[in-house]
């Protein structure tokens, strides 16, 4: 995701459908980056970088590889107040929500 970068300015951001992505990796720091979704990349596996996005307040993740317990144990942003991470399976997503609330994020 490094190509991101040239987009300092960029408020939201939705990656969809990128069946080839396996990783994103967030290295520079995108000060106005508030909404970010990502949306059925079935392949992917990894988000990283997440600190580099002080003002995101939105984060949906949703029909990924991205394994849940990894990707919580790093540090997201403070102004992250909406944090959506879905598998489609009932049970996971039900503890996911659990887990999500009880670190004081809004899942809906």
């Amino acid at each position: 995701m490094s190509c991101i970068a040239k987009f300092s300015k960029i408020k939201t951001l939705k990656i969809e459908d990128e069946i080839q992505l396996t990783k994103i990796h967030f290295e520079n720091i995108l000060n106005d980056l508030t909404d970010l979704k990502i949306i059925n990349c079935k392949t992917l596996e990894t988000i990283t970088g997440l600190n580099n996005l002080p003002k995101l307040s939105s984060l949906v993740i949703y029909k990924t590889k991205v394994d849940f317990d990894n990707f919580i144990l790093q540090e997201l942003p403070n102004e992250l107040k909406y944090l959506g991470f879905h598998t489609t399976k009932s049970k996971i997503d039900k503890n996911i929500k659990a887990t999500l609330e009880s670190k004081g994020y809004s899942c809906r």
